[in-house]
């Protein structure tokens, strides 16, 4: 599952620099849709893809950085082929992951309506397995990182463009109750994202 971000960068560019500066100890909440990437198997087995959102509240410290706290819904992956589990169990398997964060966000402004930003923090993300068997889950924490750049086009109002990538979602270790040799997964989950943040002033 593709789709292209292209139409809106292009949209945007024909607007023309805005003059809206970024103002300082702004509260914003931010909303994200996209293609997600669920990496806890090979893309051999099945489809590892899906869409995703994300939801955001932080605080724009000053011109260069911002916290942000997230929750990420990568939605679900799935394979026919359950003998990735090292058992082979027939019909199809599904994956589920998600995640919440927390961020530091460094913004580099090119101009008063453009700004390149790349974040760093942890998510504490959880992946469940859906099999013919049974279901098993995990909750773990981990590294979380993106980079993006966002578009001011009105006082209150910025477009985003991302990508977020959060690190060892799942367990390798073999979970009681459910046979010798089925194992939760483990592996990182991503999403690349467009979407809208309000700053309230």
């Amino acid at each position: 599952m593709k789709s292209s971000f292209a139409p809106f960068v292009l949209g945007l560019a024909l607007l023309g620099p805005a003059s809206i500066a970024r103002a300082d100890g702004d509260w914003y909440a931010a909303i994200d849709a996209g293609n997600s990437w669920i990496g806890v198997f090979s893309s051999s087995y099945g489809d590892n893809t899906d869409h995703g959102y994300r939801l955001a509240a932080g605080y724009d410290i000053d011109h260069y950085f911002s916290v942000e706290a997230g929750y990420v819904d990568f939605g679900k992956a799935t394979t026919t082929n359950s003998c990735v589990l090292n058992v082979c169990l027939g019909g199809v398997t599904e994956f589920k992951a998600r995640a919440f964060t927390l961020d530091g966000l460094g913004h580099l402004p090119l101009s008063e309506s453009w700004t390149m930003f790349a974040r760093l923090g942890v998510n504490r993300g959880h992946l469940e397995t859906d099999s013919p068997i049974g279901s098993v889950s995990a909750d773990t924490t981990g590294i979380d990182w993106g980079f993006g750049a966002d578009y001011r086009f009105s006082e209150a109002w910025k477009l985003r463009l991302q990508f977020e990538q959060c690190q060892g979602l799942g367990d390798t270790q073999a979970f009681k109750g459910f046979g010798s040799g089925i194992h939760a997964l483990k592996g990182n989950v991503s999403l690349t994202s467009i979407g809208v943040s309000y700053s309230f002033r």
